[in-house]
């Protein structure tokens, strides 16, 4: 039985970090760590620990070199299915 691809998240991994696919992983990570200090729950409060945790997940993914590429690849054929249609 075939694995199910996982979904791309709703909001773009980049644009949650403000970074984009061109940028270094050492830039992408100076944007994660301006991020998760200025939202984190100690510093900015409970209310932000949702979109806390959504830069962190965003991390997850942009700082494995291997899950960056599959993430990549999925982002180019999910631009390729919206340019054919």
């Amino acid at each position: 039985r075939r694995k199910k691809k996982p979904r791309l998240p709703e909001k773009n991994l980049y644009d949650i970090l403000g970074a984009n696919q061109s940028m270094s992983r050492q830039d992408i990570k100076r944007q994660y760590i301006t991020l998760a200090k200025e939202y984190h729950p100690d510093s900015a409060g409970p209310e932000y620990v949702d979109r806390f945790d959504e830069i962190a997940r965003a991390w997850d993914v942009l700082s494995d070199n291997t899950a960056r590429r599959a993430y990549d690849r999925e982002l180019a054929a999910e631009k390729f299915k919206e340019d054919i249609v």
